[in-house]
């Protein structure tokens, strides 16, 4: 009689040591290649306004939506197309996708949604807004609260991942920064590209970006960052919904 064994769990093969692995853009050529990609993302805000915005006033949130998904796939397939241009890096391995067990997932995500209640018990004793006006107005002016959703929770925490966590983590950790000083800088101007909130928002996000960098060093893959992101919106998404509806009943 034969036995037959359960399948272990599938994950990749650990990514290799930094020294054996290809040299990756340097921090200048990868801040460089990030700011090209945002501004891809910006072109096509200015496109939507000089030509569809003209002609058809959808409100803030179509427009949102809709560019800002745009935008994100843009932006990744710029980083993909820099990382061929390199060469002697497959892109999946660039940014990091290396599938990691689900327990790291579990884990990481359980992390951000700990964080998320600390922050806004923080925002609730400072008689802070849980909810910015800013995300409100956002979800009001939506037409397609589905494409709203899908901006929200998968394309723009897939694009940022990319960007701040893939594309600019591999380039920086190979410099004089390390591990910590490329999550502290990367953190800081992941805040920065959140200047639409106040100073708790930008603080907010901040310290979001710092908390997904660690989850990037620990695990070293981009899953349990994406995976965070998604789970931080998709609560945040659930908030404003809950908000935006309680304000509708109090009028």
């Amino acid at each position: 009689m034969t036995e037959q064994n359960s399948a272990p769990e599938s994950i990749d093969p650990p990514p290799l040591p930094v020294e054996q692995q290809p040299r990756p853009f340097g921090f200048w050529a990868s801040a460089i290649w990030v700011l090209l990609a945002i501004f891809a993302t910006g072109l096509v805000d200015i496109m939507w306004t000089s030509s569809i915005g003209k002609v058809a006033d959808w409100g803030e949130g179509a427009q949102v939506s809709i560019t800002g998904t745009i935008g994100n796939v843009i932006a990744i397939i710029v980083l993909f197309a820099a990382v061929r241009l390199k060469g002697n890096w497959r892109f999946e391995d660039y940014i990091g996708l290396h599938v990691v067990p689900r327990r790291v997932l579990f884990l990481w995500i359980l992390a951000i949604i700990a964080w998320g209640v600390i922050y806004d018990s923080i925002l609730y004793l400072l008689g802070q807004p849980v909810v910015p006006d800013e995300n409100k107005v956002l979800y009001i002016s939506a037409p397609s609260k589905t494409l709203l959703f899908v901006l929200i929770v998968f394309a723009a925490p897939i694009g940022e991942e990319v960007i701040f966590r893939g594309f600019l983590y591999r380039g920086w950790l190979a410099s004089r920064l390390g591990a910590a000083g490329t999550v502290l800088l990367s953190s800081l101007i992941f805040a920065v590209l959140h200047l639409q909130y106040d100073l708790y928002g930008v603080a907010g996000a901040g310290m979001l970006g710092a908390l997904i960098g660690m989850a990037r060093v620990s695990s070293g893959s981009i899953y349990p960052c994406i995976a965070m992101h998604m789970a931080n919106n998709f609560i945040a998404f659930l908030y404003t919904m809950y908000e935006v509806s309680r304000d509708t009943i109090s009028i």
